[in-house]
């Protein structure tokens, strides 16, 4: 059986969008249940497996008899159990290598790329502009992660505030029509009408 979904996107920035483009996601806070039941994606708590290393792993991927599981610390608050997902699916989903028994291998690279890849997919960029959000506690609320990732994205988007300017990337511009609904519903409960 041919795995059709590892490795299917290149960049983490420009995945996670494409991530969200394939799989139809049009709203916040960005339903990973979705995404992982449509990819074939086994999602599944530690503590149904404890194969996790508690306290030093929050999730982990494997491929073993063409099917992937991955999972998660349900120990850890919702907000980082969903951080801990996406993350997971940055490594399957930019093709990061695995070994033995189906494992994921963890290179510092790849963590990196998957974290830019779960900020990128939780948090939408251009969404979360166009809404006008810009600090951590709204965008923590918004899209339902912890006030670190918040951060993260809330520096990004306050460079972006302060040159006065965002010009959509050519992915961001395919997706921006499937949440077009959300972000005029959402900027249309705020004004009050």
């Amino acid at each position: 059986m041919i795995d059709v979904i590892h490795g299917a996107y290149k960049s983490p920035y420009d995945g996670a969008y494409q991530c969200l483009r394939d799989y139809q996601v049009n709203r916040l806070p960005v339903d990973l249940l979705k995404i992982t039941r449509s990819a074939g994606i086994k999602v599944i708590k530690n503590s149904d497996t404890h194969v996790l290393n508690a306290g030093k792993e929050h999730g982990a991927s494997f491929f073993i008899g063409g099917n992937w599981y991955l999972v998660y610390d349900d120990t850890q608050l919702r907000s980082m159990r969903r951080e801990s997902v996406a993350h997971e699916l940055g490594h399957i989903f930019l093709g990061h290598e695995i070994r033995g028994e189906g494992y994921i291998v963890r290179q510092q690279r790849d963590e990196e790329a998957a974290d830019v890849f779960a900020v990128d997919l939780l948090a939408p960029e251009f969404v979360l502009w166009t809404l006008g959000i810009r600090d951590s506690l709204n965008i923590s609320g918004v899209c339902d992660i912890n006030i670190p990732f918040a951060n993260i994205r809330a520096a990004q988007l306050a460079e972006r505030y302060a040159a006065r300017n965002y010009s959509e990337s050519p992915i961001e511009k395919k997706i921006h029509i499937l949440f077009f609904d959300y972000i005029e519903k959402s900027l249309a409960e705020r004004e009050g009408y």
